[in-house]
């Protein structure tokens, strides 16, 4: 369904505010207003949907446990060569599977209307941060 609103200038503006600092197009952000005014729950189109699931990194937490030993094993310096060799290993996958989603978060962010850095940021995709 499409609805067009006249607003006052003024409050256009103060619209357009208010989506910026949430990183969102005006369009969605008017959506986001109305839904949680009428208590409705967020509904994400189905293409959107797709797009988040292909865009899923599909690690599993004990890998991502394992991982993180590792790291803190090399920033201490103690780490083994057939440790390194795991963590190097690991790190590739790693790299793979966040080059396979971005194509996918890519779309999703010209979808949203969005730059690709708010995107992120709104989904909570993070680089990890070594020290």
């Amino acid at each position: 369904m499409s609805l067009t609103i006249q607003l006052p200038s003024k409050l256009e503006e103060q619209l357009r505010e208010h989506a910026a600092k949430e990183g969102l197009a005006p369009e969605g952000y008017v959506l986001k207003v109305v839904q949680n005014s009428l208590k409705l729950p967020a509904q994400m189109p189905d293409r959107e949907a797709e797009l988040l699931k292909k865009a899923e990194l599909g690690i599993s937490p004990d890998f991502w446990e394992e991982y993180d030993k590792l790291i803190e094993k090399r920033m201490a310096e103690t780490i083994t060569p057939s440790e390194l060799k795991r963590l190097i290993k690991m790190t590739d996958k790693v790299e793979e599977a966040n080059a396979r989603r971005m194509p996918y978060l890519i779309e999703l962010a010209k979808i949203r209307n969005v730059k690709l850095e708010v995107l992120i940021k709104q989904l909570g995709v993070h680089r990890p941060s070594y020290g």
